[in-house]
């Protein structure tokens, strides 16, 4: 018996004494031994292949992101611990395969619908910001990253992260509010005040107060250059 283009084994056969093996008995006995070592291998394959799933699972379950699989057909087949924990839901949630669409806020889901096919055909890599929806109903902001699942150089279907972006988005939002804070005092300031680029001396913003004191628009004061309006020889070296 064959296995890998190594012998394994041996396949031994008994016949009566007073018979002899003629040439198609031997052959059978070389088909049989053959397809022994087939199945060796396939069983093998199998093997290595379930071990090897069995240490993708333990990995992902220790991941502290969410992981995710759907089918080709878009239905969700696994996802990790931390996605339960994460999103509330719990295994009756997902035991009949729902579709991923479904948590999706409703006004993302045609754009993801579309994403998903586009993944699916290989068309489409790369992030893409989405909500979604916990059991409870709050909104999670979330960036995806997905890859086709391909067995025998077919796609049955996709493979991805969820990253929570909910402090990214708490820290754009107070640094928009803190921009819109200075942006009232500035404009609002009794004082005139310029702001302008070190290194090409342009200014960059002027507050209402500096565009009345000077008599230019804001547009006119964004396209002047400190030595514009302001003596060479009193600036700093």
């Amino acid at each position: 018996v064959e296995f890998g283009g190594k012998c394994v084994g041996s396949l031994c056969a008994v016949f009566r004494r007073d018979y002899v093996p003629c040439e198609g008995d031997k052959e059978l006995l070389r088909a049989i031994a053959k397809a022994i070592g087939v199945e060796e291998k396939r069983r093998q394959a199998t093997e290595a292949l379930r071990e090897s799933e069995g240490k993708y699972k333990e990995l992902v379950e220790l991941l502290p992101q969410s992981i995710f699989e759907v089918d080709a057909q878009g239905k969700l087949t696994f996802i990790n611990r931390y996605s339960f924990d994460v999103f509330g839901y719990t295994q009756d949630d997902l035991r009949d395969g729902p579709e991923i669409l479904r948590f999706f806020v409703p006004e993302d889901r045609g754009r993801a619908g579309e994403n998903l096919r586009r993944a699916l055909n290989r068309e489409k890599r790369g992030g893409e910001e989405y909500a979604l929806l916990r059991k409870d109903g709050s909104k999670v902001p979330v960036i995806i990253y997905s890859s086709p699942i391909v067995r025998n150089n077919e796609i049955k279907g996709l493979r991805g992260v969820v990253v929570d972006i909910t402090e990214r988005k708490r820290a754009e939002e107070a640094l928009k509010e803190s921009e819109e804070k200075f942006r009232l005092i500035f404009d609002n300031a009794s004082d005139g005040i310029l702001l302008a680029d070190t290194e090409s001396m342009k200014f960059e913003m002027g507050n209402r107060k500096i565009c009345e004191m000077l008599g230019y628009s804001e547009e006119e004061i964004l396209r002047l250059r400190v030595l514009d309006i302001h003596p060479g020889k009193d600036l700093p070296d």
